[in-house]
């Protein structure tokens, strides 16, 4: 073969392995307890599982600035082996704004040393390389938000992600950038949650393509999170009541006090008591689920911001939508 047919099917092969990345495959894991039975831990290595995005607490801050954890993770099982652990944090950007910029440095250092009580005692994990940190901050709370992430940076020597938002990625002159190493694009939660005219909340690619249209690319690396749970939204005379986790499309047609009345709103019939709720006749139930379809459709939006990582929110048979092994790899499967 001449020298340079032989230079031009090296540079082929190498262009043509670079385009065809395998996916790496993620998921969070977003329940206060952590209960890894054996059938968890085998659909985890069975489906190529690499990475857990654990939720470890939320870092809630008190009006008179006292940072605290709430809903710290209670462990009831050790961490499976061979699964990578990313712990999270969600901050509440509400109470934020609380911190005294002078505490930022004691509140990193509690936050690191919660974080290694929850991973080294009670999952028995030693050896994580990386802090997720989660907050929607905005113009009010950047400032503060960007601090508390560069103290937690320098002093854990972790590697630190922060999740972006839609409008951050959209707004990044306003929002401004984190200084952390890399960052995960959230891609669901987008809609009016509470308007009841509202057909669903946490994933409509109409609103999140307006978003993409025209944004600039982020100044470091992204993974894309995207939802594959489902959740019913309470409403009455109108006004929202409250989101229902254990009503969703595994079983919400078998709720008897129920009946469907279009696509995805269902009426009360009776007064009823379900769960933690009370329903009374004549609410709106509004289902919001997800369609395999509508997922390929927002990684096909989101591929030019994105890296070669999808993390699924949330591992939780009781309410995703991996029916089978044919829509998991399906929502996994894209071509870079």
């Amino acid at each position: 073969m001449p020298v340079r047919s032989l230079i031009i099917s090296i540079f082929l092969l190498i262009l043509l392995s670079s385009c065809s990345q395998k996916t790496k495959r993620s998921m969070y894991y977003w329940k206060t307890r952590f209960d890894f039975k054996k059938q968890d831990i085998e659909f985890l290595k069975s489906n190529s599982i690499s990475t857990l995005y654990v939720r470890f607490f939320d870092l809630s801050v008190s009006q008179q600035g006292t940072a605290f954890p709430k809903a710290p993770l209670i462990c009831d099982t050790l961490f499976p082996a061979d699964i990578q652990l990313v712990p999270v944090v969600f901050i509440e950007n509400e109470s934020l704004i609380n911190i005294s910029p002078d505490s930022i440095i004691s509140v990193a250092q509690n936050v690191i040393l919660k974080i290694e009580t929850l991973a080294k005692s009670e999952l028995k994990v030693s050896d994580y390389s990386e802090i997720q940190l989660d907050c929607d901050w905005n113009k009010a709370s950047k400032d503060l938000f960007f601090s508390l992430v560069s103290e937690i940076k320098k002093k854990s020597g972790k590697e630190i992600s922060v999740t972006v938002r839609l409008h951050q990625l959209k707004h990044q002159t306003q929002t401004g950038i984190p200084p952390a190493d890399r960052g995960v694009l959230m891609y669901y939660n987008m809609g009016q949650l509470k308007n009841p005219t509202e057909i669903n909340s946490i994933l409509n690619n109409t609103i999140g393509k307006k978003y993409l249209q025209n944004a600039p690319q982020y100044p470091y690396e992204l993974s894309l999170a995207l939802p594959v749970f489902s959740w019913s939204v309470l409403f009455r005379n109108n006004e929202f009541v409250g989101i229902l986790n254990q009503i969703n499309e595994k079983n919400i047609d078998s709720v008897k006090f129920l009946q469907k009345q279009k696509k995805n709103s269902y009426l009360v019939q009776s007064d009823t008591v379900f769960g933690s709720y009370l329903f009374r006749y004549g609410d709106i139930l509004r289902l919001e689920n997800i369609t395999i379809s509508e997922l390929e459709r927002s990684k096909t939006f989101c591929h030019k911001f994105t890296n070669h990582e999808i993390i699924l929110f949330s591992y939780s048979p009781e309410t995703n939508i991996l029916h089978n092994e044919n829509n998991f790899n399906r929502i996994y499967n894209i071509d870079y």
